[in-house]
């Protein structure tokens, strides 16, 4: 494997819910769904089983389920990212092996959440992640949930030793800058995502990162301004940041972004119910009341924009 593969995961790739039934089982039903409509709105790449996708809200063995379906529904049409996210290398590796059996394509590794987790530990547990598989590794820099900041540093040097280290996915604000700086670092040989809800999708994308990885629930604005930037139209990529970035900040809302993010799916239909498995923790009414305000006025200003498509 050479850093090539680096460049195959551009544009919006779309951080996909775990669906769940009123009684908090995985509504498989709804997988199927979500994929269509995905792909429909443009995303150039799915990513379950992640910090967004309530992954340490599932038993190893649901794990295996969800990207199953995920990649039995994708039928090849869009790559599938799998988060491997656990508590050691041992755990991460066994379950590394079976998700790409399963149909992954690339991998999404968070530092392990939890235990002595210092520069040396993490280091030698992506050594040992990325000499037991061969896929594309994204490394996940999101220390607000995961507890723990990679250093540019830290990603050159792992990046260095191993061809499949070829992405990392920055959510460490403010990104911009850490951009610039693994793209400095590692002479552009790791590709950065950006994320955070894609509120700075833009300005990620002015750094220098190659596409958004994000569940923000109406995709086809971080589509539309990630496509125009890449065809070097930057005016129009604002335009449509500009009119999606409203949804994408009240969205956002610390502890409770996903309720949120599930209701909007489930407004748009996409998922038949907007629960969060507990101990998740459920929007209030009123908040909700105002984020779906928001989002009917992104759909009047879309179509304002772009037509009725």
């Amino acid at each position: 494997m050479t850093k090539a593969i680096a460049t195959a995961l551009s544009g919006v790739s779309l951080v996909a819910p775990t669906p769940f039934t009123e009684s908090e089982e995985i509504a498989y039903e709804d997988i199927g769904r979500i994929v269509d409509w995905a792909i429909a709105k443009g995303v150039r790449s799915l990513a379950v089983t992640g910090t967004m996708g309530e992954a340490f809200r599932l038993s190893d063995a649901e794990r295996r389920s969800v990207v199953s379906e995920f990649c039995r529904c994708a039928r090849g049409r869009v790559p599938v990212v799998a988060g491997v996210g656990h508590l050691s290398a041992v755990t991460v590796i066994d379950l590394a092996r079976d998700l790409v059996r399963l149909g992954a394509t690339y991998l999404l590794v968070p530092p392990p959440p939890i235990g002595a987790v210092t520069t040396e530990t993490v280091e030698a547990f992506y050594d040992s992640v990325a000499l037991a598989v061969d896929v594309p590794l994204i490394m996940q820099d999101d220390p607000v949930n995961l507890g723990f900041a990679l250093a540019p540093e830290t990603v050159s040097r792992l990046a260095a030793r191993h061809p499949n280290i070829a992405y990392v996915k920055l959510e460490d604000l403010p990104s911009p800058p850490k951009i610039r700086r693994v793209r400095e670092l590692t002479r552009d040989g790791v590709q950065c995502l950006g994320g955070s809800a894609g509120v700075y999708a833009l300005e990620e994308l002015l750094a220098g990162a190659a596409g958004i990885m994000t569940g923000f629930s109406f995709p086809e604005a971080l589509v539309a301004c990630a496509d125009a930037y890449q065809a070097g139209r930057a005016s129009e990529a604002r335009r449509f940041m500009e009119v999606g970035a409203s949804l994408a900040r009240v969205e956002s809302m610390p502890r409770i972004s996903l309720s949120l993010r599930k209701h909007m799916y489930w407004k748009r239909s996409v998922l038949s119910t907007p629960v969060v498995r507990s101990p998740g923790i459920a929007a209030d009414p009123w908040i909700v009341g105002l984020a779906l305000d928001e989002l009917r006025r992104l759909e009047g200003a879309w179509i304002e924009l772009v037509g009725d498509s």
